[in-house]
C-alpha cells in the first residue's frame, strides 16, 4: 500500500508588513481606475431624502434616522464602520524659495 503524503498548506494570516505582501501589493490592480471600484454605499436617511430611492427588497421605505444599505437593499437602525476621508488639494506657496547650487564631488 502506498501512502500519499499531504502537503501542509500555509494557513497563517498574512499582514501587509510581510515581504511577500510588499512585493505583490499592486498585483491585479494594473490599469484599474479607483473610480470604477466603488464600495457599496450606506445612506443616512434624512428629511430631504427621496424615500422612493431607499426601499428594501419588500418595498418598505426607510424612515428618517435609519440607514439604507444599497448593497443588499436593507434598512438598518445602526451601523458600525470606519469614516474615511479622501481629498485632493493644491497648495500655493507664495514665499520665495532660494536654492543654492553646490558642485557635487563623486
Amino acid at each position: 500500500m502506498t501512502v500519499k503524503q499531504t502537503v501542509k498548506k500555509e494557513t497563517e494570516l498574512a499582514t501587509y508588513d510581510q515581504m511577500r505582501m510588499r512585493k505583490n501589493f499592486s498585483l491585479g490592480t494594473t490599469g484599474v481606475d479607483p473610480s470604477d471600484v466603488m464600495p457599496s454605499m450606506v445612506k443616512l436617511v434624512q428629511g430631504t431624502t427621496d424615500l422612493d430611492r431607499v426601499k428594501d427588497s419588500e418595498g418598505i421605505s426607510a424612515k428618517v434616522g435609519q440607514f439604507f444599505f444599497y448593497g443588499d437593499k436593507s434598512i438598518l437602525d445602526s451601523i458600525e464602520g470606519y469614516i474615511l476621508n479622501l481629498a485632493k488639494s493644491m497648495i500655493l506657496i507664495t514665499t520665495k524659495i532660494t536654492v543654492s547650487r553646490k558642485k557635487c564631488i563623486g
